[in-house]
């Protein structure tokens, strides 16, 4: 098998290339997904006869770039994660080590970023209106369960909990929980800890907003 041709193209500000071969197919390639045989596109030549290595070499870098641009799409659409992602373009039918390789790409490029997933997210239920409001506890393991890991989450707790957001969210969900909040044998303090409330949040509620009845 031969290389009939070789474009080069861009998208996503991004160079590419386009190659077809003498048995009919076409391959789109990116430098950054080549190794082994070939390091660069700009080693390949019009006429050159390709061996089954670099041949397997050159369609691994195909299968990456179409791993790439399906994630492009996604990342597109909404903010994604490292894990949330990697499981969407496996389930799309892209191979595991393709998936890692653009994967790769993405964290390198800041495309895919689990601290800034996870303070969007943080954000987005601080100011929910609607639904059921949760504490630092369970949205921390809300989290976890996406696949944050413990410093991007911890990171991100930093930048979207600050005190005045966080006694925010203490009020909306007392006034969501009331004295529902209390159950079994917790008092009101205690529950708000388990919540995962500071006891900065905790003291300032007591002093500004308690209602006297609990």
């Amino acid at each position: 098998m031969t290389i009939v041709s070789i474009k080069t193209e861009t998208l996503d500000n991004a160079e590419h290339f386009k190659l077809e071969f003498s048995d009919g197919s076409l391959l789109y390639i990116k430098d950054y997904y080549l190794s082994g045989p070939f390091t660069a596109c700009a080693s390949l030549q019009v006429g050159m006869e390709i061996k089954s290595d670099e041949e397997e070499s050159l369609r691994f870098a195909g299968a990456c770039f179409l791993a790439e641009q399906t994630g492009r799409r996604l990342i597109a659409r909404a903010e994604q994660n490292q894990a949330g992602l990697s499981r969407k373009l496996e389930k799309r039918g892209h191979d595991s080590s393709c998936v890692s390789a653009a994967m790769a790409f993405f964290i390198e490029n800041n495309l895919v970023n689990d601290e800034r997933y996870a303070e969007y997210w943080l954000r987005s239920r601080l100011i929910r209106k609607t639904g059921k409001i949760n504490g630092p506890r369970l949205l921390s393991a809300a989290l976890e369960n996406r696949g944050i890991g413990r410093e991007a989450l911890k990171k991100a707790f930093t930048k979207a909990l600050d005190e005045e957001s966080e006694f925010a969210l203490l009020m909306r969900f007392m006034d969501r929980n009331g004295k529902k909040a209390v159950s079994g044998p917790y008092s009101l303090r205690g529950r708000l800890r388990y919540e995962g409330f500071s006891s900065t949040a905790i003291n300032r509620y007591f002093d500004e907003a308690v209602d006297k009845s609990f």
